[in-house]
């Protein structure tokens, strides 16, 4: 996939300390991907104009992903990539 290697780079939540996330767009097309790097349980808001699908999701280390209000909860090390 050309967009994880060539796309731009855009750290969405510097000042998180633990769930890491950003977007790579490239030709039209964003994936987000995020991460959380705690052994505990997370919630993470979407920025404005981000919006998650879970049919769009490309890969994660678990089965779907917890979307609510606007909000992703985050399991213990989850990760994972999407299309937006």
């Amino acid at each position: 996939m050309n967009i994880i290697v060539y796309g731009d780079f855009v750290l969405l939540d510097p000042d998180h300390k633990d769930v890491f996330t950003y977007t790579r767009t490239f030709e039209g097309k964003t994936i987000i991907v995020v991460c959380n790097f705690r052994k505990v349980s997370e919630s993470w808001s979407l920025p404005e104009g981000i919006k998650l699908l879970e049919d769009k999701v490309l890969t994660s280390n678990y089965d779907g992903i917890s979307l609510r209000d606007g909000s992703v909860s985050l399991r213990p090390f989850e990760a994972f990539a999407a299309f937006v």
